[in-house]
């Protein structure tokens, strides 16, 4: 598996948007990633490459020494490849150093939260009804 990060660029958009609502139910709209991609000041929209194309993206904010993941999804096609994995790995790396990171994810996206939970992150809160079908979500934290 040979990867490749870069920064999300508006070219991008379409891709990613299209991949967005094969992956999501509550999928991001295309506005809001182009949105993420202009706001430079604490926004780092990301995309893994393959040598497919885009297999993988995350939106990322850094706010002083706090970071939130606001968006992190790999392809379809390579899930259960260790690609999501590759993707957190580089995250925690590139915005090193920081203090606390965050996430919520589906209480059902049991894989999702392996995955985190291998990371380091733990669950601190259960936000009820937070998705617009009504499931809930994890608050997860992980700290230095």
């Amino acid at each position: 598996m040979s990867l490749r990060f870069r920064r999300m660029e508006i070219r991008d958009v379409p891709e990613i948007a299209r991949l967005e609502a094969a992956i999501f139910k509550d999928a991001w709209p295309a506005e809001s990633f182009v949105a993420e991609i202009e706001n430079t000041r604490i926004s780092h929209p990301l995309v893994m490459e393959d040598g497919e194309g885009i297999a993988g993206y995350a939106v990322v904010w850094r706010i002083t020494d706090e970071v939130q993941i606001n968006n992190i999804a790999v392809a379809p096609q390579v899930q259960g490849k260790g690609y999501g994995s590759a993707l957190l790995k580089y995250i925690i790396e590139k915005m090193e150093p920081f203090n606390v990171a965050w996430l919520e994810v589906r209480v059902s996206n049991r894989a999702a939260i392996r995955l985190y939970e291998k990371y380091n992150f733990k669950t601190r809160y259960l936000r009820k009804a937070y998705y617009s079908d009504g499931e809930d979500a994890l608050i997860m934290e992980r700290r230095k």
